[in-house]
């Protein structure tokens, strides 16, 4: 999958005219992935650097490669490690996306505050996140390993942002075809994988992991959980 949260069918063009990126201007993805959405706003726009980070080994490897291969590749750089807002400074950001990775700066409360900081007044946050779309069973937030205030809703998702000082100026919520086509792939990815690397040390606990994270996402999660993609503006100082 080029990127890696539920929304799978949306395609960059759909939401490139939203995004504002000055010339010379500088764009960083935390949590990268394969960083094919930071690497199609570097082509896309004439920015002076794309800073994509990710802490997976095979991640970074596969945006390193991507961006190798990209007629921006001079314009981008992809870093594996822990996500550390602190190693940039304040307000010298004019484009963030967070995209399903909130939990690499701690939690979505964290990711806004700090991309906030980093952003110039007028700059973007392309953030993607869970929420509640009904109440959790005690089952499912067993399973989860969370509690009920983890997650919020989509119009808290919002809510709290504009506590923080940003305006929404895009969104788009992941339908239920979306989520269910998403952890379908998901889980053929990696019993695909198991059974054309069958010498794999991790096997069996790949397959245990895969196999019952969508068990519950048929039993609970497809009904309960949601997510959304949102473009916020920091509002001007």
């Amino acid at each position: 999958m080029q990127v890696w949260n539920p929304i799978q069918s949306l395609r960059f063009e759909d939401f490139a005219s939203t995004l504002i990126v000055p010339q010379d201007g500088t764009v960083l993805d935390f949590g990268c992935g394969r960083a094919y959405w930071l690497i199609k706003i570097a082509e896309s726009f004439s920015v002076k650097s794309a800073i994509g980070v990710d802490a997976s080994p095979y991640a970074a490897s596969a945006a390193k490669l991507r961006a190798a291969n990209s007629r921006a590749g001079g314009r981008i750089s992809i870093a594996e490690g822990k996500c550390d807002p602190t190693a940039y400074d304040n307000e010298s950001i004019d484009l963030i996306l967070c995209v399903g990775a909130s939990h690499a700066l701690s939690n979505y409360e964290t990711a806004l505050r700090e991309s906030y900081r980093l952003l110039r007044p007028g700059g973007q946050l392309l953030i993607g996140e869970v929420y509640w779309k009904r109440e959790p069973s005690p089952e499912y937030l067993a399973f989860l390993h969370c509690d009920r205030g983890t997650y919020t809703t989509s119009d808290a998702n919002c809510q709290r942002a504009a506590q923080v000082g940003y305006t929404l100026e895009w969104q788009h919520l992941a339908t239920d075809l979306e989520w269910r086509t998403y952890e379908d792939q998901y889980a053929r990815n990696v019993e695909n994988y198991v059974a054309a690397n069958t010498d794999d040390p991790d096997k069996d606990e790949m397959l245990f992991t895969v196999r019952s994270w969508h068990e519950h996402f048929i039993r609970f999660g497809r009904s309960t959980l949601g997510f959304g993609l949102y473009l916020f503006r920091k509002n001007s100082q």
